[in-house]
Formats: structure tokens, C-alpha cells, sequence
């Protein structure tokens, strides 16, 4: 069953995409990856504060239909 979810982002953009319950958190960055060129490994999905790791699904997570989800971008790097 496909359902809609809202991406937000740090800089205010919003993206509603349509995912199935079985889809993954690796095939959201992939999707989001062809929207804004973010590579998938510089993604992090935060869904109620949490972040997700790439092997769990939609469903596994919680996410219902209509509900928001927050892409923030993971610095590599140190000092």
C-alpha cells in the first residue's frame, strides 16, 4: 500500500513523495538524492527525533500516511 510522506528540510524545503510500506530509508535518499543531488550517505531521515538506519522500512518505522519526516545533512570530517 503506497502512502505520501513529507520530507523537510533544514533550509525550509518541503518534498511529498510517494513511498510503499516494504520501501526502506535507503531507497527515500535515493529518491531524495535525484530530487536535490544530496548524496545518500551525506542523509540522515529523523522521523520523531530518531534517526533511521537504511535497512529499516516505512512500516517498521511507524510512518503513516501524511506524516512529516526531517532530512538532515551529515558532516564527515573532524580536527
Amino acid at each position: 500500500m503506497s502512502i505520501t510522506i513529507k520530507v523537510q528540510t533544514l533550509s525550509g524545503i518541503s518534498r511529498y513523495i510517494k513511498v510503499e510500506q516494504t520501501d526502506t530509508i535507503e531507497k527515500i535518499k535515493s529518491q531524495l538524492y535525484s530530487m536535490d543531488g544530496i548524496a545518500p550517505d551525506q542523509q540522515r531521515i529523523l522521523y520523531k527525533g530518531l534517526a533511521l538506519p537504511d535497512t529499516a522500512t516505512i512500516e517498521s518505522s511507524g510512518i503513516k500516511n501524511d506524516e512529516t519526516v526531517h532530512m538532515v545533512i551529515s558532516l564527515k570530517g573532524g580536527m
